[in-house]
C-alpha cells in the first residue's frame, strides 16, 4: 500500500524567480482526468501566506512548480506554473466571507506539450536514492463511505545537501504515509471532512508539506485533499479535508469553457 500512496502524490515546490531558485516552500499535489485533460491539484494555504486575507499582491510566492525529478549535478526537472495560472475559488469572495470558511485548493490544467513528462518521473527518497516514480493520475472523485479506511502520503521535512557543482543543491524529503485513517464526520457548512490518523505522538512538523496531498479509499480511489492537520485534547491526530465531490462540477465548468 506504501508504493501505492507514494505513487498517487507529486511534490510541489514554490519559488520566487523563474529560474526555481531559492525554493520557499514545499506541498504536495495531484493529478486527476476531466475529460480529455490532466488537472493538477494542491492545498491553496501552501501557497498563499495568508488565504483569508489574500490578494494577487499578498502572496508567498509568484510561482509553483511539480517537481519532476532531480538530475545530480544538473539540478531538479521542474514543470513551472505562474500564480495568475491557478484557478481559485475563494480569493474572490474572502471579504465576503470574513473570518468564515474558504475552499482550501486550487487546480490548474497540464498543458498538453507538457503530458509526456508525467508518464515517468524519478523522486528523492528519504535515505537519498533516486528511485524512479510512475506517477497515478485518478480518473474520479467519488462518495465517501463512512464504513471504509482511508490514507494518504506526502514529503516533509525538506533539507539541502550541497553537490559538487557549484551553484546546485540536493533537496531531500522524508515521505510518509498514514493509512487505516477512519471517516469521522462531514461538515457541510464547510464542505469539509473529517478524519482520525491511526498515529499519535506526532508535531506539526511531521505533517509539514502534506498539505494538497490527496486522500484514497482501500480502493486507491480519489475522495478529499488534505487541508489542515489538527491534534485533539485527547490526543488524536485530525486530518481535514475538502470535499471535492461537492466541487467537482466547478472543475469539469472551467475545463469546458
Amino acid at each position: 500500500m506504501q508504493d501505492i500512496l507514494f505513487n498517487n502524490f507529486v511534490p510541489i515546490v514554490s519559488f520566487n524567480d523563474p529560474k526555481g531558485y531559492p525554493i520557499t516552500g514545499i506541498s504536495s499535489g495531484f493529478f486527476l482526468f476531466r475529460g480529455k485533460d490532466i488537472f493538477l491539484l494542491g492545498a491553496l494555504h501552501s501557497i498563499v501566506e495568508n488565504v483569508k486575507a489574500a490578494s494577487n499582491s499578498i502572496q508567498k510566492a509568484k510561482y509553483i512548480a511539480i517537481e519532476l525529478y532531480f538530475e545530480e549535478n544538473k539540478g531538479a526537472a521542474l514543470l513551472p506554473f505562474e500564480i495568475e495560472q491557478l484557478n481559485f475559488l475563494s480569493t474572490h469572495n474572502l471579504k465576503k466571507l470574513g473570518n468564515g470558511y474558504f475552499p482550501d485548493f486550487f487546480f490548474v490544467k497540464i498543458k498538453r506539450e507538457y503530458l509526456y513528462k508525467l508518464n515517468s518521473s524519478k523522486i528523492i527518497s528519504n535515505d537519498g536514492t533516486i528511485k524512479i516514480n510512475k506517477n497515478h493520475i485518478f480518473n474520479k472523485i467519488v462518495y465517501i463511505d463512512k464504513n471504509e479506511k482511508y490514507a494518504f502520503a506526502g514529503n516533509i521535512k525538506p533539507k539541502l545537501e550541497e553537490m559538487s557543482t557549484p551553484l546546485y543543491n540536493q533537496k531531500i524529503v522524508e515521505l510518509v504515509s498514514y493509512t487505516d485513517m477512519i471517516f469521522v464526520r462531514e461538515e457541510p457548512k464547510n464542505n469539509t471532512y473529517i478524519f482520525k490518523l491511526n498515529t499519535k505522538n506526532k508535531t506539526i512538523d511531521d505533517f509539514k508539506g502534506c498539505s494538497g496531498a490527496p486522500i484514497v479509499n482501500t480502493n486507491n480511489e480519489l475522495v478529499s485533499i488534505v487541508t489542515d492537520i489538527t491534534f485533539a485534547t485527547n490526543g488524536d491526530i485530525l486530518a481535514i479535508g475538502v470535499n471535492l465531490k461537492h466541487y467537482e462540477y466547478i472543475i469539469d465548468l472551467i475545463n469546458q469553457n
